[in-house]
This record gives structure tokens, sequence and C-alpha cells, in this order.
């Protein structure tokens, strides 16, 4: 068989599989199951799918949701010139699975504005190079690319006329890999990131965090290279810790460890002086914790606990800090995630609010006088976040923000303050720090 019809032919086995698998996707995401969750089933059922056949289909499934709102205006044309049109929003050059397409005849190929920069140019690029492929009569509203009912919840800065630009043009690129790297570990992890041929970059506020390109390598070479040199963490989620500011010897509770990242991280930055108990309801969680920390030189100093804090709090003894990284909305991962966007639901937001509520208090009745409380969540929302706040300071008059310096741009906080997703580039978070009154 000659190459081009090698290529042909698995074009169209591509494109049969990927047609296949899309409206399965949308589906799951209908039914809440997050499309990196489905797919990475999907790929295990289907071990035979190769790495490029993997990335493609991701792409392009990933694609799909982060236009989909505007895609809705085409809804009577096939499918997959609707797909072929969302991939092309994302990658111009196409795919040979998705070149069948009744695509118009091409134009010139210009770049888009720069998102960080020029945000409403870059989305008046992004909407009428959507109006070309799609045969749409006008270019389709920026706003759509929203839920509509989450457009009134967003907490953005008043003295920022482009803020509301610069979220959507943040959520319609794809953000960077982000590493934190090990103390100590970084010139042999440079010189294999070298050797290995991965392109990254420094960031130079944060010199513990390191970007890789959106695509990412195989850090599972990486890592097995060098245990233990770094952890997959997204630049505003390393911020948390750094607010948390744990000092030798201290007391900490994390109420809602996950996996661990940001415990693991409280454990480097006191060179495994803390005594740490990390607690979650999700013991699937915990688990792969326990993994992450078995790597690391500090993890024999954190207990581990599998816990429902909401029903009861069993401890007694009282802690330094209590860190409270809050289930959310998410609405902070909506460019890492786009099909969170559509995942989400006003009547389960409620449900966060009291859950957030309620953590928040089982944490200040476990702080010590003096203690310092961090409470962070990779949401955007005002009543997720100062929201929750002000009414947990109407309910504990004892507690009061704690000013803090921003980690990224060295201002002096409130005590408070927002990541946004363009700042990183990565990931949206809130972030505040409280005290408890006394000693």
């Amino acid at each position: 068989m000659q190459p081009a019809e090698r290529t042909a032919q698995i074009a169209r086995r591509q494109n049969t599989i990927l047609l296949d698998i899309l409206p399965r996707a949308e589906n799951a995401v209908r039914q809440g199951i997050p499309a990196d969750r489905f797919l990475r089933k999907e790929f295990h059922r289907h071990r035979h799918f190769g790495a490029r056949d993997r990335r493609f289909f991701a792409n392009a499934v990933f694609s799909w949701f982060r236009w989909k709102g505007w895609l809705e205006f085409a809804r009577n044309l096939p499918v997959e010139q609707i797909l072929a049109a969302a991939y092309r929003l994302d990658f111009p050059a196409g795919h040979p699975a998705l070149i069948s397409a009744p695509y118009p005849a091409p134009e010139p190929e210009t770049a888009p504005p720069p998102p960080n920069k020029e945000p409403r140019l870059f989305l008046a690029h992004k909407a009428k190079e959507c109006a070309r492929l799609l045969g749409l009569l006008q270019p389709p509203p920026p706003d759509r690319l929203l839920p509509a009912n989450s457009l009134p919840l967003f907490e953005l800065p008043d003295n920022n006329p482009t803020a509301w630009d610069r979220l959507l043009a943040a959520y319609q690129i794809r953000p960077p890999v982000w590493i934190r790297v090990q103390n100590g570990f970084e010139s042999p992890l440079e010189k294999e990131l070298k050797n290995l041929g991965f392109v990254f970059q420094k960031d130079s506020r944060l010199p513990s965090a390191w970007t890789l390109p959106p695509e990412g390598e195989n850090l599972r070479t990486l890592a097995a290279r060098l245990p233990g040199a770094f952890e997959v963490q997204d630049i505003a989620s390393q911020v948390v810790a750094l607010v948390a500011d744990p000092q030798p010897n201290e007391s900490w509770w994390d109420l809602c460890a996950g996996s661990g990242g940001k415990t693991l991280h409280l454990a480097d930055l006191a060179q495994g002086t803390l005594r740490l108990l990390a607690t979650d309801i999700r013991a699937g969680a915990l688990q792969e914790a326990k993994r992450r920390f078995a790597r690391s030189p500090f993890g024999h100093t954190i207990q581990f606990e599998h816990q429902n804090v909401l029903h009861s709090s069993p401890f007694t003894k009282m802690f330094d800090g209590t860190l409270v990284d809050a289930p959310c909305s998410g609405s902070g991962l909506w460019g890492r995630e786009p099909d969170a966007r559509w995942r989400f639901s006003s009547r389960h937001l409620t449900d966060l609010i009291e859950r957030q509520r309620a953590l928040l208090d089982a944490a200040a009745r476990s702080l010590r006088p003096g203690g310092r409380l961090v409470y962070a969540t990779c949401s955007l929302f005002r009543a997720e976040n100062t929201l929750t706040l002000f009414r947990f300071l109407e309910r504990h008059p004892d507690f009061a923000f704690d000013p803090v310096i921003h980690p990224l741009d060295g201002t002096t906080t409130p005590g408070y303050f927002y990541i946004w997703p363009w700042e990183g580039p990565g990931d949206g978070f809130f972030i505040a720090r409280l005290r408890k009154s006394g000693r």
C-alpha cells in the first residue's frame, strides 16, 4: 500500500471512530460525567488506539465543547461539518480525518490577535471565522460561549473594563501544562527536559512554576527518570500553599485534600516539619494522594483519614492552620475543561454553597486562637467566594481577613483575591486567608 493510501485509510478509520465517540461524549456530559473521564474509559476499552489517535480524539471532543455555544447556530448542518469547524477554530490547519467536510473556499491565513493583549479583537476574529466555516449570516455573539444562567454569577473586577472580554478569550485558549518543581531539582530537571527535547518555560514570578505546551509531552517518562522532581500543578493552585505560609512545626488540617497536590506543597514549604492531617470524603482520591506522597521525602509527616467532616468532626485537638480547598462549580477551569461549562447547574450550585458553609464552620471549630484559615476555590462566582466569606464572618465574629501579599504581583491584598485565567495563563482561582482572634 502506498503511503498516501495508508494515510487516507487511517484518516477514514479515525473519522468513523470519532463520529461514534462524539454523540456518546455529549450524552455523558449531559448526565454530568466529565468528558475527560468518559475519554479515559473509552481509551481503556480500546487499547489498540495509538497515542496519536487518542490525542486527536481528545482534541476534537474538547474543541467541540469549547465552541459549542457558537456551534448551536448551525444545528441544521451535518455533524461532521460542525465538528470540523470547531476543530479548525483551535487548529487552523485542520486534520486529515475531517478534511472531507464541505469547507468553504479557504482564505489567506491570518493569525488572530493575541487574546491576552487584544481580547475583543481575538473574539471578533474567531467569531468571523466561525461564521465563515459554518455559513452563518453573521458572527455569533461572544456571550453565547457560556451558558446563559452562568453569566450573572461572575465576580469580575470593577476597575477593569476589559475583564469580561479577557475572561471569554482566556476560556477559548487551551492553557499550558504547569508543573511545580521540587526545591533542589531545578538543575537536573532542566537538563533532563532538554535531553528529552521538551519545550518548557520558567515563570518569572514564581520560580517553582514551569510550563509545558498544552499538548503536553509524555510526563511519565520524565517522572520515571527523576522521581519526586516535580508535580503537575497549575500556577494558581501553587499560590494557595504560599498564601497559607506554613511555619516549621505547626499543625495543619487539610479538610478536602483530594489527590493531595496542595497538601504536598504545604509539606514541601515547611521542609517536612509540619504535622499534617489530610482528610477527604473520597477514598479513591486519598489513595492517589498516598501514591503521590510515597515519592516525596516528606510523605511520612502526613496522616490520611477518610472522613466526611460535614457529618461529624471527630477532632478534639486545635490546629495552627486549616485549609479548605472547597468543592465548587469549577468555573475557573472552564478553559482547561470546556465541557464543565455545559455541566453547570444552578441547583447544584446551591448545594455546593451549603457544603462550603459547613466546611468553613468545621475548619473554624478546629482552629486555635491566632490560627489561620485558608479558603480556596477554583470558582469565579461571587456566591461561592466573597459572599460565602462575608456570611461566614457574620457567624464567626472572632475571625477577620488577614492581609496577604499577592505571590504573583507583589501587591498587598485585603486578605482575599482572584487569580484570573488570563493571568497565568491557566486556571482561575479565589484565595482568602482569615485569622482567628486571640492567642
